[in-house]
């Protein structure tokens, strides 16, 4: 198969498409739109690939980097860079009891969510991602952490024996700065092996996912944070324009190379979940 990617400018806005030539009929297909923007807005196409089951295409404009994503046969493409994912599950854990806050956290229902409603060590909250990333994506409502507190932000690595290992995560910047700042904030990190399977999935009060924790080492709390809401983030990285990007398909692995030239920078990523989160 032969796939094209192009950008076109259509009544002042631009639109990125792609058209794929038809054997059968030795005609290209009709084209077929993944993302328009505002008037003013230019993309530059980079790169188009099929990978499993997906179909991806990069591009990017002045300031953003688009990574889109099809399934085949569907004709919506999703932009893998800026759209978060709602949380497997989200539990409390206050002095051994566990609750389970799994709706309340992906609701826009404003602080319905105590992650440390008497805090202890050992008290922790866990999130659930569906995927295992490099960040977490918090909206603390306006009733934030008052109270100086020392936390460890931990993720699950499997048994040891039958000894359950939360190691921290490494290089960690907190924007909520423990439940502190109000609004939406990232939490990212790094995990050390991802691709050896040092983060796995397992069940925390019968939900399974991949689990981040929060777990209160030490301090008080003298007014407790409320959450609105939080998501998972599949992209470590989305806030500037690259000048080139190349998609590579390896087997199970999709990689992703960017080059900023204003840096010099060269960033590659991969994936082994389909597109849906990137390392």
């Amino acid at each position: 198969e032969v796939w094209v990617l192009h950008a076109q400018t259509v009544a002042t806005v631009r639109k990125l498409y792609v058209r794929r030539f038809n054997e059968s009929t030795n005609i290209w297909d009709t084209t077929e739109e993944l993302h328009t923007a505002g008037a003013g807005t230019d993309y530059v196409p980079h790169d188009l690939i099929k990978h499993g089951s997906f179909m991806f295409a990069v591009a990017s404009s002045s300031t953003t980097r688009y990574l889109l994503r099809r399934p085949q046969g569907s004709s919506t493409w999703t932009n893998m860079m800026t759209t978060p994912t709602a949380l497997t599950g989200c539990v409390i854990d206050d002095a051994g009891t566990l609750t389970d806050e799994t709706t309340d956290i992906n609701s826009a229902a404003a602080q319905d969510v105590s992650p440390f409603p008497t805090f202890a060590a050992n008290d922790a909250v866990y999130f659930g991602l569906p995927f295992a990333t490099n960040r977490l994506r918090v909206n603390v409502g306006t009733q934030v952490r008052v109270g100086g507190v020392n936390v460890q932000w931990e993720y699950y690595a499997g048994l040891a024996g039958t000894t359950e290992v939360w190691p921290m995560v490494e290089s960690l910047s907190d924007g909520t700065n423990t439940f502190a700042n109000t609004g939406t904030n990232d939490v990212t990190f790094r995990i050390p092996s991802l691709r050896t399977g040092k983060c796995v999935s397992r069940a925390v009060n019968s939900i399974g996912a991949y689990w981040l924790r929060c777990r209160g080492v030490s301090g008080t709390i003298t007014t407790v944070p409320l959450l609105t809401q939080a998501w998972a983030v599949g992209f470590p990285d989305v806030q500037a324009a690259s000048d080139r990007s190349l998609l590579l398909s390896l087997g199970d692995v999709l990689y992703l190379a960017e080059w900023v030239a204003a840096t010099g920078v060269i960033s590659i990523y991969y994936s082994e979940d389909n597109g849906q989160s990137f390392v």
